[in-house]
């Protein structure tokens, strides 16, 4: 039905998103209820279809984002696994869209939506970091997958990063046989080393040229081709900063 154009022009309005995050903040306030646990599963199937249909989001983007997202992601902090990771897929799903918008999202003209999803990031998402990437599979790479949007869109968030003490985290998964390296993983550093908010020694202390070392060396013996051209630029960026610090 949601994918249907009646269902845009004469059910989905401001009044439908209101019922949404009301019905998603309220359930789970009878646990272990099956008719609730039923119902939670259909409002997360309605979240679904409405992301998958571009159009109807991009349409209602600013009630989605003021409205709907907000109570999302305070899902996040459930105390069940189900539905934290469901909330997380259903932020990802949409927030992701919105970032990847120049209309909606563009962090030199910080525009009205641009300003709604920093804070949404800032204030609703990133407290809650720490926990999504020590939680149980899947959340943890589905915090990958969203932050690699959210740095590769705007590499200011690096520093609030280096503030929650997440950067050397995530260096610990930038390594081989590391369960969390992935291609996420390679394009968050990447927009680490990119930023420019950390310095040269920092990064070296991280162990980044020993690291570089094993992922290449896997990479030529698996012939895998899927993070070659993010490992480059890593080097290229490493090479100028050191190129600098020599001039200085």
């Amino acid at each position: 039905m949601i994918s249907a154009s009646s269902f845009k022009s004469k059910i989905c309005k401001l009044n439908l998103i209101q019922v949404l995050a009301y019905l998603f903040e309220h359930c789970e306030e009878m646990p272990g209820n099956k008719t609730m646990d039923e119902f939670r599963s259909c409002l997360f199937n309605v979240l679904e279809a409405m992301a998958k249909n571009t159009k109807l989001i991009m349409s209602m983007s600013k009630e989605i984002m003021e409205l709907l997202l907000p109570v999302i992601v305070k899902k996040v902090e459930s105390k069940s696994a189900d539905v934290r990771f469901q909330s997380l897929k259903a932020f990802t799903d949409f927030i992701t869209q919105f970032l990847c918008d120049d209309k909606i999202y563009n962090s030199e003209d910080n525009n009205e939506s641009t300003q709604t999803i920093n804070e949404l990031i800032l204030k609703k998402l990133f407290p809650h970091y720490g926990l999504i990437l020590s939680d149980t599979d899947p959340m943890p790479l589905f915090g990958l997958k969203l932050l690699s949007v959210v740095v590769e869109r705007n590499s200011a968030f690096v520093v609030i990063l280096n503030k929650l003490k997440l950067i050397e985290i995530l260096f610990q998964y930038f390594e081989v046989n590391n369960p969390k390296f992935n291609a996420f993983t390679v394009k968050i550093i990447r927009a680490v080393i990119q930023s420019r908010e950390i310095e040269l020694q920092e990064v070296m202390q991280l162990n980044i040229v020993d690291k570089m070392n094993g992922i290449f060396e896997n990479v030529m013996a698996n012939n895998q081709e899927w993070c070659t051209d993010h490992l480059l630029e890593i080097i290229n960026e490493i090479l100028h900063m050191a190129s600098e610090v020599k001039k200085k």
